[in-house]
């Protein structure tokens, strides 16, 4: 469900964030619902959301329009994939493409944890890839857009 404004006032009850490349973080970057929660929590329950926000600034992330925060679990936060979270106990800056939605980067603010995280690269939206590109192991799959020629002997 839409607002006025385009954004998103409630997602359908569904199972997000297929795990790849090994855990679930990557998954979890592209649709970032872990951090977002399905659907807006009542203002009378303040623990209820996903994170506790917090510094929220507009940033430049390789070149993109992105938005930052500090951001705090509460005991509402349920990562997609548990042994890969986008965002470990204590704080955590976020940062989220403004165009896609993608969460670009994560990286945990305590002592202890601090090179946790992850660090994204848009490089092309709606742009025709192979799905080799997202692939673990190539397949060397054929890119079909290109002519291939067929020379049969006379």
């Amino acid at each position: 469900m839409y607002d006025d404004a385009g954004l998103v006032r409630r997602r359908p009850e569904a199972a997000y964030g297929e795990p790849g490349f090994g855990n679930g973080r990557f998954s979890a970057a592209l649709d970032p619902v872990e951090p977002a929660g399905n659907a807006p929590v009542p203002i009378e329950f303040p623990g209820s959301n996903a994170l506790d926000i917090r510094d929220l600034r507009y940033a430049d992330h390789e070149g993109r329009p992105a938005i930052e925060a500090v951001v705090v679990p509460n005991p509402a936060y349920r990562p997609a994939d548990p042994a890969a979270p986008l965002c470990l106990p204590g704080s955590s800056l976020l940062r989220v493409d403004v165009a896609t939605g993608v969460c670009v980067s994560s990286r945990s603010l305590e002592p202890e944890t601090g090179e946790y995280g992850h660090w994204i690269r848009i490089i092309a939206v709606d742009e025709y890839m192979l799905d080799d590109l997202f692939l673990a192991q190539s397949m060397n799959l054929t890119d079909v857009r290109r002519h291939i020629s067929w020379d049969i002997p006379a």
